[in-house]
């Protein structure tokens, strides 16, 4: 009897003859197999090569199959079935080994038959939790991301802030906050469509996300605009950030099914610190009166810091 797909397993045991016992049973049946004669040794295995199954032999040296199971269940990672191999088969034993964390006891001697069914068996096991811990973590990222322009969205970006408020807080760092809005974006709806509109927002996403630098992180908080998170970044080194990103969309260009060619423009606020959304939404919305297509700073208390975006 097979398995369904062949696997790695690591096979832990002090005896050689019932390790080569083992592992021809599972090469037999496709498996790689890797070998390790004492708990510190697959311990190590774990670490470099991390099997889908681990046959663990409980009586061992120095450090049983107990310990070596409670050492692999506390290792973070993927899910890694263990199966304990015992000559001591009774119910206490049993009852410790699942208690240490194993996921199956079997008796020595293992007789063939009954080892091929509890390896397909674990091995399905495992193959379910990697599918489920997958999936959990797309629903995580798609519960943090924006549908449409694949950013991040106003949940993700309000944990992703907090986050970062707080070790900024923590460490005395400087953290500022860059807020976006496409101009004119009503008109576009209006003239082209919402097709259009929606590529525009794409357009965008993507060009901020080009001209990032590797610490920051942009968002879409709703409708035509847009956040980026700044960490490590003072007020002057900021502002060279957005004027960066606001170039970078300037110089992209939407193709809309009409055929006509659209480019786009950005107005751009940024804070740096307390009440950073109110304070960039604030210098947006003076870009915005000034003309658009320029970035205007946070006013702080000795005044309002104004100029062209192309004089940074």
């Amino acid at each position: 009897m097979g398995s369904e797909e062949p696997a790695t397993v690591l096979v832990v045991d002090d005896d050689d003859d019932i390790r080569a016992f083992v592992r021809a049973i599972l090469e037999s049946d496709g498996h790689a197999v890797l070998e390790a004669a004492t708990g510190v040794q697959a311990l190590g295995h774990l670490q470099l090569h991390r099997p889908d199954l681990v046959l663990l032999d409980v009586m061992m040296p120095n450090m049983d199959g107990f310990a070596v199971t409670q050492a692999i269940k506390r290792q973070r990672g993927p899910f890694v079935p263990v199966i304990l191999l015992t000559a001591v088969d009774d119910p206490a034993s049993r009852a410790r080994g699942i208690s240490a964390g194993a996921d199956e006891v079997i008796g020595k001697p293992v007789h063939p038959f009954e080892l091929r069914l509890r390896v397909r068996a674990m091995l399905r096991i495992g193959r379910l939790a990697s599918e489920l811990h997958q999936a959990n973590r797309r629903l995580k990222l798609l519960a943090h991301t924006d549908e449409l322009t694949r950013v991040r969205n106003r949940r993700g970006l309000r944990s992703l802030l907090l986050r970062e408020f707080h070790r900024a807080q923590r460490y005395g760092a400087p953290l500022s906050l860059l807020a976006f809005d496409i101009d004119r974006f009503k008109s576009v709806n209006d003239r082209f469509g919402h097709a259009t509109g929606d590529q525009v927002l794409r357009v965008v996403a993507r060009a901020l996300k080009d001209a990032l630098r590797q610490v920051d992180v942009v968002g879409r908080t709703g409708g035509e605009e847009f956040v980026v998170v700044a960490p490590e970044t003072p007020l002057a080194d900021a502002a060279k950030v957005a004027e960066r990103l606001r170039a970078e969309v300037a110089a992209a260009r939407v193709q809309t099914p009409s055929g006509v060619t659209l480019a786009v423009t950005i107005s751009c606020g940024v804070a740096t610190l307390d009440e950073l959304l109110a304070f960039a939404d604030a210098a947006l919305y003076r870009a915005k009166a000034l003309g658009r297509d320029r970035l205007e700073l946070a006013r702080t208390p000795d005044g309002p810091h104004l100029f062209d975006a192309r004089e940074v």
